[in-house]
């Protein structure tokens, strides 16, 4: 239905830009259907738009990403990286390194994004979810010569960047559950992004925590199950597929969530999802009383986020 979506609301536009990982699902289900954009496929993610696009040492988050880049990445290796906690002596003794590092690193994605996009003066990026549209404003920033639409399956937040959402939960405090698991099963088999190497291609995480790997064994599956599901639309509706709504949507996840239970981390109860920028703070796919507290926590630092943002 997302896929549909992207398909309906992309007819003036000069190429379809689908971000890694949490686009790689809609892309193959927009190709399955027969879409007729040009399209590709562009590694990002939240990190590296913290890390290469903003590079505000100001903010804590870009900080803490700076921070596990460095300590992951190995580009660095004389570069002693500390605790979370020390991130903002960190920031202020490093400066003018950390500048430069940033800098290098922005130089590649330029480089790598340009090549990606091509000469398309009107593009829409499709993503699962956004709150603040990072990925979003890093692209357009890198093309400000571009016309440029975000399409989400959801958005979490009111934005003023051009952008459509399947659904709206902009007005919604806990729906976590719901962001979870549209990421889960639109999302590709890939470890999350570490890099852009100085050859343009990507380079992946290479150790993952165990939640990381359960969702990878398991994408196989989801990849054959979704794309059975498209074959047999097609088969019965050709190009008249009917449109359902983001609410109906949420109907129907409500049914899968209301059968779940226990801690088996092979089914979507006892499964964790990654909820931080840089990967290291995993909850519950389907929240949990016990997950409450971090997800207060988290929105009580996005509204303060907002609040200096203005």
């Amino acid at each position: 239905m997302f896929a549909k979506f992207v398909m309906d609301n992309s007819e003036d536009m000069d190429k379809l830009v689908f971000f890694s990982r949490d686009g790689y699902m809609p892309m193959k289900v927009y190709e399955a259907l027969g879409g007729k954009k040009p399209f590709v496929y562009l590694h990002t993610s939240r990190m590296i738009a913290k890390v290469f696009g903003r590079r505000d040492l100001s903010d804590r988050d870009t900080v803490l990403s700076l921070m596990a880049y460095l300590r992951d990445s190995g580009r660095y290796r004389d570069i002693e990286v500390p605790g979370k906690s020390e991130y903002r002596r960190f920031a202020e003794e490093n400066r003018e390194v950390l500048e430069r590092i940033m800098a290098e690193g922005h130089a590649r994605y330029d480089n790598y994004l340009k090549r990606t996009v091509g000469d398309a003066g009107k593009i829409m990026l499709v993503d699962a979810t956004t709150m603040r549209f990072t990925s979003q404003g890093d692209v357009e920033r890198y093309l400000d010569h571009v016309d440029v639409t975000g399409c989400y399956y959801a958005v979490t937040a009111e934005g003023k960047r051009k952008h459509l959402a399947y659904c709206d939960r902009s007005r919604q405090h806990l729906c976590s559950s719901y962001v979870n698991l549209a990421e889960y099963f639109l999302g590709s088999g890939e470890r999350p992004l570490l890099d852009i190497g100085d050859d343009g291609r990507p380079v992946f995480e290479e150790y993952v925590p165990n939640d990381e790997t359960i969702r990878i064994r398991a994408f196989p599956q989801i990849y054959d199950g979704i794309l059975d599901c498209t074959g047999s639309y097609s088969e019965m509706f050709g190009d008249r597929i009917p449109s359902v709504s983001g609410k109906v949507m949420d109907g129907w996840m409500d049914v899968l969530m209301a059968e779940e239970s226990g801690n088996d981390p092979n089914t979507l109860s006892g499964i964790k999802w990654s909820v931080n920028t840089q990967h290291s703070i995993y909850k519950h796919l389907i929240l949990r009383l016990s997950d409450i507290p971090c997800v207060i926590i988290m929105k009580i630092g996005e509204v303060l986020y907002s609040h200096r943002k203005r």
